[in-house]
């Protein structure tokens, strides 16, 4: 997986950008970034990363987003 395809799948979920940003850092968001030759996904609120973990793989780091993402489906429903 990449984040073309995690951005794709996401998206059938009825996530948005209210939900998650890849890419770039957002506040509020959960956020997955390359940084050096690693990803992040961490959430990003009041200036700081919390519970930032790191990957040596884009496939990985998409892996772990989607698993949060769809914890949070299924905890919570649909989004739209």
């Amino acid at each position: 997986m990449n984040v073309r395809r995690l951005d794709g799948y996401l998206e059938r979920l009825g996530f948005g950008e209210r939900d998650y940003s890849i890419g770039r850092e957002v506040e509020n968001r959960l956020c997955l970034l390359p940084e050096g030759d690693q990803w992040l996904v961490f959430f990003s609120e009041r200036g700081s990363r919390w519970d930032d973990v790191s990957f040596d793989s884009e496939e990985v780091a998409c892996t772990f987003m989607l698993g949060l993402l769809a914890q949070q489906y299924v905890e919570e429903g649909p989004r739209r």
